[in-house]
C-alpha cells in the first residue's frame, strides 16, 4: 500500500529502502529492529518502505523478525512524490539481472526503478522534521542521529 505523510497521534520514523536483496538495507533494517524499543519510547512509530510486492516485504519482515511495519510502494510511486526514485541505466539493470535479483518479479513490473535510501523522521502534524538521504546506497541514518532527531521534536 502506498505511503504518505498524514497526521496521526504520534510522531513517526520512515525510512525507505530499495529491497530485501540488498545486503545494505538488510543491515539498516535490523539496526532499527535493535533500536526499535528506544524509537517506540520517544512516541514515535517506525515504518520501512520499499518498492517490494507485499509478498517480499512480508517475508523480509518474517526472516529479520521485525516488529515495525513494513509497507510496500508499488512502481515507487511516493518514492517519486519524495524526490527519491531513481531510474536505473540498462547496463546497471542487466548486472542486477545477472545478480539474480529478480527486480521484474519483487518490483512488480517495475524492474529499472529504485529508491535512494532515506530516512525521515515526521511529526505529529505530518510535517517532515528531520530527514537523510544519500545518493550512496551504501549510506544510512545512524540510530543515535535518529534518536536525537526524535528527541528534538518535543
Amino acid at each position: 500500500m502506498p505511503v504518505e505523510a498524514t497526521p496521526c497521534r504520534q510522531n513517526s520514523r520512515t525510512t525507505v529502502y530499495r529491497g530485501a536483496w540488498c545486503p545494505y538495507c538488510n543491515i539498516a533494517l535490523r539496526a532499527l529492529q535493535q533500536h526499535h524499543d528506544a524509537i517506540t519510547a520517544r512516541g514515535a512509530r517506525l515504518v520501512a518502505v520499499s518498492p517490494q510486492v507485499p509478498d517480499e516485504s512480508l517475508s523480509l519482515t518474517e526472516k529479520h523478525e521485525l516488529v515495525f511495519d513494513v509497507l510496500s510502494d508499488l512502481g515507487c510511486g511516493t518514492a517519486k512524490q519524495f524526490g527519491l526514485a531513481l531510474d536505473l541505466p540498462g547496463d546497471l539493470a542487466a548486472v542486477y539481472d545477472k545478480l539474480g535479483f529478480d527486480l521484474q518479479r519483487i518490483n512488480t513490473g517495475h524492474p529499472r526503478t529504485l529508491p535512494m535510501p532515506a530516512t525521515y523522521v515526521i511529526d505529529r502534524a505530518g510535517t517532515i522534521r528531520w530527514s537523510f538521504v544519500d545518493t550512496d546506497y551504501t549510506g544510512r541514518a545512524e540510530p543515535s542521529d535518529i534518536l536525537a532527531a526524535l528527541d528534538s521534536l518535543d
